[in-house]
């Protein structure tokens, strides 16, 4: 079964300013939570309109928390975040180990 990643921050670039993201990123930014899910995350950007792309820096084991770059597309700007998210092992409420 697939694994889980759950959001545990998200970061700015050290060389960009909060005062310079578009209103919809700082709504997006401000709509997420800690422990929600990668799944929801994409979700609620794409239902903002930000066209989200979502890649790996690393692959993460179990339990470890990986780097991600997440790039929003706002009309004609692109902002770049910094997503940490945590790699949860999946489980099943049918699994009887």
């Amino acid at each position: 079964m697939a694994d889980a990643f759950e959001l545990v921050a998200l970061a700015l670039p050290g060389d960009v300013v909060p005062e310079s993201l578009p209103a919809t990123v700082r709504q997006f930014v401000a709509d997420c939570w800690p422990g929600m899910s990668r799944s929801q995350l994409i979700a609620r950007a794409r239902r903002l309109s930000l066209r989200p792309s979502l890649r790996a820096y690393l692959p993460a084991a179990p339990g470890d928390v990986g780097h991600f770059a997440l790039t929003l597309t706002a009309g004609v700007q692109t902002v770049s975040l910094i997503v940490h998210l945590r790699r949860i092992a999946e489980w099943s409420r049918f699994d009887r180990s």
